[in-house]
């Protein structure tokens, strides 16, 4: 008898029969008369759901992947452009010198992409969640869940995006770059699904796109499963874990803003001046810069100056300066001078002679090849800009030859910024007022910088040089007789 005889679960036909021929012969053989119970137990697989999206080879679910990674894309290649761009224009350099930290600058741009990423997420999220059928994706995945995975890789994303910036220079490149990047984790993550947990967490942990394609996957094989989840983990026991995975890609934000900052220092390009490799494991870059300028005091002074054609004391002391580019190219070859108190210093040359060059070497854009600048304080202790540039550029203002100036402030804003990065914030107005005053630009302070003319962004590029308290301005280039305002 039967107790399972349940619809669908029928014994094959003629068992009966085979089960009555088969006790015959065994009862012949050992002259016994067999008794037997047949008892079974069904083994219920557990349900799944067959779409057509799944059944249709590999090219559809590829396509609607691809689709949806470009949503993604685009602000990440558009957050990439925009920071090689300010890269190229020096502006990290000029927020170094208003002692802001290129870091800084990197993380008010990755909110600003990141409040479109996650408008983008949530209208991604609300899609998945809609019931266009009663066996709709995504039913069974909580919605919190779901969001928070992608938040998560939005941030990844955006931090793989910062460390790249460190790689190249250029925009094409960089572009190549991430769809290099992209194509291969596109194609390596098929074939991680049947690899080790353990490396599908590495390749995780590294490549935002195989995290994001990941979490989709899980998402999915959750979402089939429907009701036992956990005979369904059993069968698809490489399947990395949803919140495990969430944690490494926290893991790798971390990572890669650490990756990038120490890239900065190190690699800083053809503008800024390189650490060594090893900076982090030396005493003196963790050192105080109360403690560091005791001891450079003797380290670094000199006792004795030539004050030739002045009285003033001298401040900046430039010595055997020599700027190559390249074995072949000298653009500063052994220049010797002294900057002096209360007093204005001309360097006069033609096109080419290497006085823009002079400049970067002061304030720290370009390291010298060889040679020494140092700039004494008020309490006479000197500083080499080698080791202590960041100290110094608080007390320098500087105008470039080329003006560096954020296209989406006005005027008034763009010296109210430069007085709060100084220091001088609760005084920004007085200040940006006091300098629209100096450089004759009262009437278009509410002007957007990318909108004015050569000569108001000259104007304005030399008032925020003379912004704060400032004990050395460094002027590139700057017209004097029609930049100030006369009387």
């Amino acid at each position: 008898m039967d107790s399972n005889n349940k619809e669908g679960s029928e014994l094959p036909e003629f068992t009966d029969i085979k089960i009555f021929i088969d006790s015959l012969l065994i009862g012949y053989q050992t002259n016994k008369t067999i008794e037997f119970e047949i008892e079974r137990n069904p083994m219920i697989c557990t349900p799944i759901r067959r779409d057509s999206i799944f059944e249709s080879g590999s090219i559809l679910p590829t396509t609607i992947l691809i689709m949806i990674d470009f949503i993604f894309l685009i602000p990440y290649v558009i957050l990439l452009i925009s920071l090689i761009q300010e890269k190229n224009a020096k502006v990290k350099e000029i927020l170094k010198v208003l002692g802001i930290e290129p870091i800084l600058n990197n993380i008010a741009q990755s909110i600003r992409t990141l409040v479109i990423l996650c408008l983008l997420t949530l209208l991604l999220c609300i899609v998945y969640k809609l019931k266009l059928k009663p066996d709709a994706f995504f039913n069974t995945v909580n919605f919190g869940i779901l969001i928070l995975g992608y938040l998560i890789y939005d941030l990844q994303l955006i931090s793989f995006c910062i460390m790249n910036v460190q790689l190249f220079d250029k925009n094409v490149r960089a572009i190549l770059g991430t769809f290099l990047i992209y194509v291969v984790s596109l194609i390596v993550f098929p074939y991680s699904i049947v690899w080790p947990t353990a490396i599908q967490y590495v390749l995780i942990f590294f490549s935002p796109y195989i995290a994001a394609h990941s979490l989709f996957q899980q998402a999915i094989l959750h979402d089939l499963a429907k009701i036992n989840v956990s005979v369904f983990r059993t069968i698809y026991r490489n399947v990395p874990m949803y919140f495990p995975t969430l944690i490494i890609m926290i893991a790798s934000c971390i990572f890669y803003w650490a990756l990038s900052w120490y890239l900065e220092k190190v690699f800083p390009g053809i503008y800024g001046i390189p650490l060594e490799w090893n900076f982090l494991f030396k005493r003196d870059y963790w050192r105080s810069e109360t403690f560091n300028s005791h001891n450079h005091s003797f380290s670094n002074r000199n006792t004795s100056y030539s004050k030739t054609n002045s009285n003033e004391k001298s401040i900046v002391h430039v010595q055997h300066l020599i700027k190559k580019f390249g074995p072949d190219k000298i653009a500063v070859n052994d220049v010797s001078f002294n900057l002096y108190e209360n007093q204005i210093t001309s360097l006069l040359g033609p096109n080419g002679s290497g006085k823009t060059t002079i400049f970067n070497c002061l304030i720290g854009i370009y390291k010298q090849t060889s040679g020494k600048i140092t700039i004494e304080n008020d309490d006479g202790i000197e500083f080499d800009t080698r080791t202590n540039i960041d100290m110094l550029r608080k007390s320098m203002g500087y105008c470039p030859q080329h003006d560096i100036l954020f296209d989406l402030l006005t005027i008034k804003e763009q010296l109210e910024f430069y007085a709060t990065a100084r220091g001088f914030g609760k005084n920004k107005e007085k200040i940006a007022k006091e300098m629209l005053y100096l450089v004759d630009l009262q009437a278009s302070k509410d002007l957007y910088c990318n909108s004015l003319s050569g000569g108001m962004k000259r104007r304005l590029s030399l008032a925020c040089a003379f912004v704060g308290d400032t004990k050395i301005i460094l002027l590139d280039e700057a017209d004097a007789r029609n930049l100030f305002k006369k009387g």
